[in-house]
């Protein structure tokens, strides 16, 4: 139900975006339709359950009008821009890397109206805020990504975006699939941006004297659409394997095609109604196949185990559950299956009896040797430490092992030590919090500010 609420928002925000740029219904209309209804879009809902992506889906639009407002002027501009990209950083990290590239090829495209005072200071003002208002997530992400190598990382080196490059026939394709995206070549899952919005694309290139401009765009988005296939010189280029594979790319050629779109049927009520009857059309043709993969016997469903051991498994014959756990420290991840529930010990003994609850982890030992224990808890930063023996506390240092468990080791040779591990937090986390607080309410003055400014200046007027 949150998904399908989330697609209703994404369309209304599409069409918010495109009535605001051309102040007419028919082009909102067709551009909100071009949005959805594309084939890429179609599959994150309908296949991949792809929350994130559908979640930055929604949240383009919104950038793209503060980025139009922001180099024509039109108000609202630093306020949606700081709107769009907090949001976008927070739900699809890929989608945000790939906006923020588009944005600032957006802004050399009009290098002339962005090195104003105007823009640039409204760009300040987007960027700081921006930063300020993530900052509970961006420094703590960065500070643990700092501390070790999680899989996420690995992403960089993989081959995966060279095996998921599109032929010519799948980057057009108007047939669905229900395979996978590296599967069997004649049931893979479409991944093109679909066949309407090519020919929008086509379209704008056929009236080239008509309007340069939407020739331009359309010349983006075709090399966008270029780059998911294996066509693209990637041979010579830095691969952005980060994306893993090359339909993440649409992100960027979808929004922008349907803007397109918008453009061209300004003000025809014929034509705007023939695309959106082909768009829906050949939409509903994609979802209808995908609708019967929600159809999974309960029989052959697998425990939650699954996704705690981070592993793609098939749970029917057309369903298939992935917990990529990209956040694990890397060597983990191969561990989880083997890894017992149990305190482990240098001196080759292990502790079974231990208590543990949702943030705590406490055990007493009568070890009269300095020993290193090594606990079932996977290592970030900010966890603590303490023994407690002869009613004193003592903080002991905490670090992740070779493989990236949480460990420490007594410093006491005491005996019956009590020892208590719980998640505290770190020094940045607590900052950051305060600095995104302070950003709000920094950020509701300034546009409240604006707004009695606009008022104050239309009364005056008046």
């Amino acid at each position: 139900m949150f998904i399908f609420m989330c697609v209703y928002l994404t369309s209304l925000l599409m069409f918010w975006c495109s009535y605001r740029i051309f102040k007419d219904c028919k082009s909102a209309a067709v551009s909100s339709v071009l949005y959805i209804f594309s084939n890429y879009f179609i599959t994150d809902v309908f296949y991949r359950g792809a929350l994130g992506e559908v979640l930055a889906f929604m949240i383009v639009p919104i950038i793209m009008l503060g980025a139009y407002n922001l180099i024509e002027g039109k108000g609202n501009d630093w306020f949606l821009l700081t709107i769009g990209f907090s949001c976008l950083l927070l739900v699809h990290n890929i989608s945000f890397i790939l906006i923020c590239f588009t944005f600032g090829l957006y802004l050399m495209i009009n290098i002339r109206k962005f090195l104003t005072k105007r823009v640039l200071l409204n760009l300040f003002k987007a960027v700081i805020l921006s930063i300020g208002l993530t900052a509970f997530f961006l420094f703590p992400m960065l500070e643990q990504l700092n501390v070790g190598i999680y899989r996420v990382s690995s992403y960089f080196s993989d081959d995966s975006f060279a095996k998921s490059l599109l032929t010519f026939s799948e980057a057009i394709s108007i047939f669905p699939g229900t395979g996978m995206i590296w599967g069997i070549e004649d049931n893979k899952i479409n991944m093109s941006i679909g066949i309407i919005q090519i020919f929008i694309i086509l379209i704008s290139l056929l009236k080239y004297k008509e309007n340069k401009r939407a020739f331009f765009y359309a010349m983006i988005i075709l090399i966008v659409i270029l780059m998911t296939t294996r066509y693209f010189p990637w041979q010579y280029l830095l691969k952005p394997n980060f994306i893993q594979f090359s339909c993440r790319l649409l992100i960027i050629a979808i929004p922008l095609c349907a803007i397109l779109g918008g453009f061209l049927v300004k003000s025809n009520l014929r034509l705007s109604v023939l695309i959106i009857m082909l768009a829906v059309g050949f939409g509903l043709f994609q979802i209808y196949p995908l609708i019967s993969l929600s159809k999974i016997d309960e029989n052959n469903l697998r425990t939650l185990d699954l996704y705690y051991n981070g592993q793609g498994d098939r749970l029917s014959e057309e369903i298939w559950a992935l917990g990529a756990l990209d956040y694990m420290p890397i060597t983990i991840y191969d561990q989880l299956q083997t890894r017992e529930k149990s305190i482990l010990v240098n001196d080759g003994q292990r502790i079974l009896n231990y208590k543990q609850d949702y943030n705590l982890l406490t055990f007493e030992d009568e070890r009269e040797s300095l020993v290193e224990y090594v606990l079932p808890l996977i290592y970030y930063k900010g966890y603590k430490v303490v023994g407690i023996f002869d009613d004193k506390e003592q903080s002991l240092n905490v670090y992740p092992n070779e493989e990236g468990f949480v460990s420490f080791s007594n410093n006491t040779l005491s005996t019956n030590v009590h020892y208590e591990i719980k998640y505290s937090g770190t020094l940045v986390q607590s900052l950051s919090k305060i600095v995104s607080i302070i950003s709000i309410f920094i950020l509701i003055y300034m546009k409240c500010y604006e707004s009695n400014i606009k008022n104050i200046k239309r009364g005056i007027y008046l």
